[in-house]
């Protein structure tokens, strides 16, 4: 079993027939009776009728910890095989053993900003094999924004041409064809008494009195509760004092509190840094977490202690991505204001995967498959410009997908009290 200071190879799928088998038909009964996936046949169809020797990429935007579920059940329904990337981190939980779990229904892990090099070849050799649907979530992240699809990280995309690049060397005529598909989730019945209890727990927690105001202005204010929280926990608040916007002052923290890991860890420790304007926040916090959790490996006692320490601070930063007030006061839906009472559980508490609100309805859409080939001209010609702007494309067809089910079922989504503050 691997521990968290081990070295963080990669681990395949292994996938058990069996197994998967068992997994799927008892997951079968919760995920009705709490997350009833609702898809049409037409949508099933493309997925069953895809091609045979091709290359498969089915991209989900990533709404929620159910969603890996929903793609389980999917592929029993379309009998279809899927294998999935995971995150490294997740391979680790309970001393090793949900990796050995993950590996046999068909999971792969993959170190998320340390150039993982095995897990991009191993998902390559499934593209090129042509048996199994590959399953990437480009956002990369569970965000807790389930009617914003975040940037899509390119990924998916160049695994995709660079297998068929590979797989022409024998086979001409290969292809590979990536399948947007939107993921969500609304509620069954109103859940307004579900968020206010769950409200008032955080409230008693932080020490906050406000339920005179509407929902959506309590949740602004614990969420600006919490931004104070950490910048006085970072010695920043002084800094923070002069933001009167939200937004604002959720973004200096996020980043003033990434630039000071940054700084720690100069390349002078050893840790390859990326401090580049084109990098993302998430991706700089990811890049230099996989740094340190190899770092750790060759650091005594307090040292690790320390390192610890640095990347639950990381850990943060990437949270912080999804704190984005705004979603809540443009449209205070249930969906919106459970989200956010997640984001800030998980902050306050300390909840690594806080649990669900109440029983929900799964919409899942499939875009209309793309065929990657059509591109290789220019991806040859200029790689990362392609790349980038079919990942853009990708997010913006499953954006699209999200809205159309977002109206269509606009008249039945509850929204709790909406007072005026």
């Amino acid at each position: 079993m691997t521990s968290p200071d081990q070295t963080h190879v990669f681990m395949p799928a292994v996938r058990s027939g069996w197994f998967l088998w068992l997994v799927q038909n008892l997951q079968r009964l919760p995920l009705g009776l709490r997350n009833r996936l609702r898809i049409d046949e037409r949508d099933l169809e493309i997925l069953r009728n895809l091609p045979e020797g091709v290359g498969i990429i089915l991209t989900p935007n990533h709404a929620d910890e159910v969603d890996p579920r929903i793609c389980l059940e999917l592929s029993r329904l379309c009998k279809r095989h899927f294998i999935l990337m995971g995150n490294r981190e997740a391979f680790d939980e309970y001393r090793g053993v949900a990796g050995w779990l993950l590996q046999r229904i068909g999971f792969f892990s993959v170190d998320r900003g340390g150039h993982d090099v095995p897990a991009k070849n191993y998902a390559e050799d499934v593209v090129k094999k042509g048996k199994d649907v590959l399953v990437i979530f480009p956002e990369g992240e569970i965000y807790y924004l389930n009617d914003s699809v975040q940037p899509f990280h390119s990924g998916a995309i160049d695994i995709g041409i660079q297998g068929i690049i590979d797989a022409r060397k024998g086979h001409p005529d290969w292809s590979t064809y990536v399948i947007p598909m939107a993921i969500k989730y609304t509620y069954v019945k109103p859940v307004t008494h579900v968020l206010e209890k769950r409200v008032q727990k955080l409230e008693r927690r932080l020490s906050q009195n406000t339920s005179e105001h509407a929902l959506r202005k309590r949740l602004t204010l614990l969420l600006s509760e919490a931004v104070q929280r950490e910048a006085v926990a970072h010695n920043l608040q002084s800094d923070t004092d002069r933001f009167n916007e939200l937004n604002e002052k959720v973004r200096f923290v996020r980043d003033a509190l990434l630039e000071e890991m940054e700084h720690k860890y100069s390349p002078k420790e050893g840790v390859v840094v990326s401090r580049e304007m084109q990098a993302r926040t998430i991706d700089r916090a990811w890049k230099l977490s996989s740094e340190l959790r190899r770092k750790i490996e060759s650091e005594p006692a307090p040292e690790r202690a320390e390192i610890r320490k640095d990347l639950a601070a990381l850990s943060e930063v990437a949270h912080m991505v999804s704190w984005q007030p705004d979603y809540v006061g443009l449209d205070p839906s249930s969906e919106r204001l459970a989200e956010t009472i997640k984001k800030l559980e998980r902050e306050i508490f300390g909840m690594k995967r806080p649990r669900q609100v109440a029983a929900r309805n799964v919409w899942v859409r499939i875009g209309e498959p793309v065929d990657l080939a059509k591109f290789i001209p220019d991806y040859m010609a200029n790689p990362h410009s392609v790349r980038h702007l079919l990942a853009d494309q990708l997010r913006s067809t499953i954006q699209a997908l999200v809205d159309e089910i977002v109206i269509a079922n606009a008249p039945s989504r509850g929204r709790p009290d909406d007072r005026s503050a």
